[in-house]
């Protein structure tokens, strides 16, 4: 009986892969001036050395909750959040604001003195 192969094909665009590849550089270089080792980095998060080489390298198949808990590690985990903060999402904000213009009306959460472009 053949083994069922994953369905799920990545499809990883560039800037996906530059994405990776710059957070991987990070974490190399935070890890290295804290002179930490794969070796007890592993250990002290619990997940395999060849699971930190692979985030280290910018692999996208490494599971979401092991790249998190390797950012918890470096208690990163705070900046990440920044990332998807709704008041830091730009691309909405330019549409709603742009769609404000239009029709004159602000939508609620919108805080018009923190918007500069």
């Amino acid at each position: 009986m053949k083994s069922k192969q994953n369905s799920c094909i990545l499809k990883i665009t560039p800037g996906v892969k530059k994405l990776l590849s710059e957070i991987a550089d990070s974490l190399i270089a935070t890890r290295k001036r804290r002179r930490i080792s794969v070796s007890m980095a592993a250990k002290a998060i619990g997940i395999d050395r060849r699971t930190i080489s692979a985030i280290e390298k910018g692999n996208p198949r490494v599971s979401l909750g092991a790249f998190l808990l390797y950012i918890n590690y470096f208690d990163f985990n705070k900046g990440f959040l920044l990332i998807f903060d709704p008041s830091l999402d730009y691309t909405t904000l330019r549409s709603e604001i742009s769609r404000a213009r239009r029709t004159g009306k602000i939508s609620k959460g919108i805080d018009k003195s923190k918007v500069d472009f």
